[in-house]
């Protein structure tokens, strides 16, 4: 247990350091993303994203909620409401009703994915996508992978927002292929730390995860220090024992931070550190010149070795 807790002080340290809170269309959606002066702009769409759902007979009950009147709110309205205030997003009960909403009738999400397609603004698109990540169906799996695919950052960023509040159990080997695609192709770091996140996150079956391995780990050799601290993390997920052995060994000892950190953060995942290790996470713990968070972090792998230890011992 000792270890468990120690770990995840690790990984939220490490994460915390750097993490923000992170063009090719689906032919058989039609569906064409382009963005203009920062403005993304969704055309051509056609078969769900297209339909204007109205709500049935059977779903009445749930859909009519009262605001400040005796009457039904449309749910146009009440997403109509939700995109005019975006300011206290996740606090509004509009949010609230809609996020329950969303989960128990698809005709719902539909109009939710619609509205947020035909949007020109990115706030707006924002809110919306917050709204569709309550709902892990594949039609907004197949939204975020159009998203991620796309020509436009704004568009990759809304696609991997949607991505980070769904909850996908299941292996998704269209959404996988996609992220492992957008390894050869991206440039931007930022944009890569997202796909290192989520082929991190995913479930994948073992010769996909030997792949992403081989991908995440090419990211080692980058000089973008935030974009190597999220290999190593993403790796101490990915990898097996030996490897994030190596990759810790390789940058205890690396001059940037952030590095540090998440190669610390990645040693909780061992199951023994050996000497070297060992040594390195002394020096850090010696050294005044290190941040106070970075010396208790190395402290606590130590202590939560030791625990292991002496469970084992037991």
């Amino acid at each position: 247990m000792n270890k468990i807790a120690f770990f995840t002080l690790g990984v939220l340290v490490g994460s915390a350091a750097t993490y923000y809170v992170s063009s090719h269309i689906s032919k058989d959606r039609n569906m064409a993303i382009n963005l203009n002066n920062n403005d993304i702009e969704l055309s051509a769409i056609q078969h769900t994203y297209q339909s204007k759902p109205q709500p049935t007979n059977n779903d009445s009950k749930d859909i009519q909620i009262t605001k400040n009147s005796d009457k039904a709110t449309d749910i146009d309205l009440m997403i109509d409401e939700l995109i005019a205030n975006t300011e206290n997003l996740f606090e509004s009960s509009t949010y609230k009703d809609l996020a329950y909403l969303i989960r128990k009738d698809e005709n719902i999400a539909v109009e939710v994915r619609r509205k947020m397609i035909n949007s020109n603004s990115y706030q707006e698109k924002y809110a919306l996508v917050n709204l569709l990540a309550q709902d892990s169906s594949k039609e907004n799996i197949d939204l975020a992978i159009d998203l991620i695919k796309s020509v436009g950052n704004e568009s990759k960023q809304l696609g991997f927002e949607l991505l980070r509040g769904m909850q996908i159990e299941d292996n998704q080997p269209t959404l996988t292929n996609a992220l492992l695609d957008a390894t050869y192709y991206e440039s931007d770091s930022e944009l890569l730390t997202n796909v290192i996140f989520q082929l991190s996150k995913n479930v994948l079956e073992p010769s996909t995860k030997a792949i992403a391995i081989d991908r995440v780990q090419s990211f080692l050799y980058s000089d973008d220090t935030i974009l190597k601290a999220r290999a190593i993390d993403g790796l101490s997920l990915l990898g097996d024992q030996q490897i994030i052995s190596t990759i810790v060994k390789q940058h205890l000892s690396h001059i940037d931070e952030k590095v540090r950190t998440s190669a610390i953060s990645a040693s909780f995942k061992l199951n023994q550190l050996d000497s070297d290790i060992i040594s390195s996470l002394t020096n850090i713990i010696k050294n005044p010149e290190e941040s106070e968070n970075i010396r208790n972090m190395a402290s606590a792998v130590l202590e939560s070795q030791k625990s292991e230890l002496s469970i084992r011992e037991e």
